[in-house]
């Protein structure tokens, strides 16, 4: 009898201790969703007086009792690298957050996304996106403001709207970290990298780029002084004055046998001209020759000349012995050239 009245009792302050553990977790949930959700309107306010306009229609926290989710409906982002009129449309942004780690966060962004540009009085382009796994992360640095944004989504569709344009890629990965002050390291303001797998096209693309084309990813690195509170010319005018450049360390385009990879430098010139210098080295160029000739986008007599003037900028690849064109390709004048052979005009570069 007094055994058993003394596992009631044991069990009884056991759920007492769990329901008072309970209430004060709530609380410190309570407390903490709150705390985070001040955090994430600060940083938006923060973003908006550096330049961005950011709009959402609602804004809700949930997540209880092991996660604090915050979740943006109809986002409306234009973001002061971008063009003028130029704005970003997220269906739904939601940031997930653990609790041992308040400075980083989970994101998922489900729906149909839009990109548009816009001019006074209309729309010129819209492009669309919506990806199977949209999934990201989200991460701030301890006691700066440098922010590292990583997307990895699979099974991702792309779409020009007015257009036929379309892509299939399977995998598409995009890290984008912009530090403010620059990264005192590298000089780097804003680092991107953009790599994309396995990619189809709802129009036959030209001859020479077998499908689906394998692999695309491009590196770049902004290096220089950026006037993030500027009006987006002047933003432009400052870092081409004071010595701005872009690093292209990478440049990939694989779709065997044709293989293109390339790095360079760029900058701007006085009038906002592109102004630079790449090495571009191409690999499969015959056979690619050979495509364009069957599919008749290049006459037998055109080709000649084109065999020779790569054949002059090629040597064996030391591992596999094939041959692979460098072609060196400058940026020039307002004129691109590759290879000593003008391409073609180069525009102005404005973000007004």
């Amino acid at each position: 009898m007094l055994r058993s009245m003394l596992r009631r009792r044991e069990v009884i302050l056991g759920l007492g201790l769990f329901c008072i553990f309970l209430a004060l977790w709530f609380f410190a949930w309570s407390w903490i969703a709150r705390d985070v959700e001040t955090r994430a309107r600060a940083k938006l306010a923060d973003a908006i007086e550096a330049g961005a306009e950011i709009r959402f229609a609602t804004l809700e926290m949930d997540g209880f009792p092991f996660r604090w989710r915050i979740t943006l409906d109809r986002v409306v982002i234009k973001p002061p690298v971008l063009p003028r009129g130029d704005q970003l449309n997220l269906a739904r942004v939601e940031a997930t957050f653990w609790p041992w780690s308040l400075r980083s966060a989970s994101l998922w962004l489900p729906g149909l996304h839009r990109y548009e540009r816009m001019r006074p009085g209309a729309i010129t382009d819209r492009w669309e996106i919506v990806a199977a796994s949209p999934e990201g992360h989200l991460s701030v640095a301890e006691g700066s403001m440098t922010a590292t944004l990583d997307l990895d989504f699979e099974d991702v569709q792309i779409w020009h709207v007015d257009t036929p344009d379309a892509w299939r890629m399977a995998r598409l990965r995009a890290t984008a970290t912009a530090s403010d002050p620059p990264d005192t390291a590298a000089g780097d303001v804003i680092r991107l990298s953009v790599d994309a797998e396995r990619i189809s096209f709802r129009q036959p693309p030209p001859a020479y780029i077998p499908t689906p084309v394998t692999r695309v990813a491009i590196d770049l690195a902004l290096r220089g002084a950026i006037g993030w509170r500027l009006p987006p010319g002047e933003a432009q005018a400052q870092w081409r004055d004071g010595g701005g450049t872009l690093d292209v360390p990478r440049v990939l385009f694989n779709s065997p046998p044709l293989v293109i990879a390339g790095d360079g430098t760029l900058a701007l010139d006085s009038t906002d001209r592109p102004i630079g210098a790449l090495t571009m080295r191409v690999q499969g160029y015959a056979e690619a020759i050979d495509a364009m000739i069957k599919a008749g986008q290049l006459t037998p007599r055109d080709a000649i000349g084109i065999r020779v003037a790569l054949g002059l900028l090629s040597r064996a690849d030391g591992t596999s012995g094939s041959r692979r064109a460098h072609i060196p390709v400058t940026l020039q004048d307002g004129r691109m050239t590759a290879g000593g052979f003008s391409i073609g005009r180069l525009p102005v570069m404005s973000f007004d």
